[in-house]
């Protein structure tokens, strides 16, 4: 796909005269082909605000998509550092001021009796299997 840069329109009218034998003014004329009318135009070039978009339009996009790509790479990785600190932070202030990451644990094991879905018996969960998480309804924050 392109575009004319320049363009002539060229016209040229012409009068075929030919031997008239019995004219006797014309019968010695050899045939030919008299030119009447010449006309031309057209235009050198295209304006330089035409060539200048032209060229803006053929030069911007893979700059454009080249800084975009760019930018949008750095901007992801701003907000993926970001994202870390944030959750680092917010580990490190609950660990400062003493609050547990996961403040209890609400395990309810039983043994079902037979043929029924009710528990009848709860089995006792040591601290060792909660890794050391306190079991909720246990004073873990140092207050009643």
């Amino acid at each position: 796909m392109g575009i004319a840069l320049r363009a002539q329109a060229r016209v040229q009218i012409n009068l075929a005269v030919s031997q008239v034998v019995d004219i006797k003014q014309v019968a010695t004329f050899p045939d030919i082909i008299f030119p009447i009318m010449w006309f031309e135009d057209g235009i050198d070039g295209l304006p330089s605000q035409v060539t200048d978009l032209l060229d803006l339009a053929t030069n911007a996009p893979p700059i454009a998509r080249a800084a975009l790509s760019y930018g949008l790479f750095a901007l992801g990785g701003i907000l993926l550092i970001l994202a870390h600190m944030f959750i680092t932070s917010s580990v490190n202030v609950l660990l400062l001021l003493g609050l547990p990451l996961i403040e209890c644990v609400d395990i309810l094991v039983c043994a079902p009796q037979s043929g029924s879905s009710e528990c009848k018996e709860r089995i006792p969960i040591s601290d060792k299997m909660l890794g050391g998480v306190p079991k909720c309804g246990e004073d873990h924050y140092g207050y009643s």
